[in-house]
């Protein structure tokens, strides 16, 4: 059986733990270790664009080696 803590949050779940945590601290409580895991929004298989630096895109582009296949 799985506890709260292993079941995948959505991002306003894992926000709401977050922020519940932080006024259990302010409050002089200690919440201890606050530990989730977020809910996929998108397939496995699924791309998405990748955002670099101009120089982050001349590295990659210098050290990625691409097969004729």
């Amino acid at each position: 059986m799985t506890s709260d803590d292993d079941k995948p949050l959505t991002p306003a779940q894992a926000r709401q733990k977050l922020q519940k945590g932080l006024i259990d601290y302010l409050a002089g409580n200690d919440p201890g270790p606050i530990v989730f895991r977020l809910k996929r929004t998108k397939k496995a298989s699924e791309t998405y664009p990748l955002k670099l630096t101009p120089q982050q895109r001349e590295t990659l582009l210098k050290f990625t080696e691409l097969s004729r296949n």
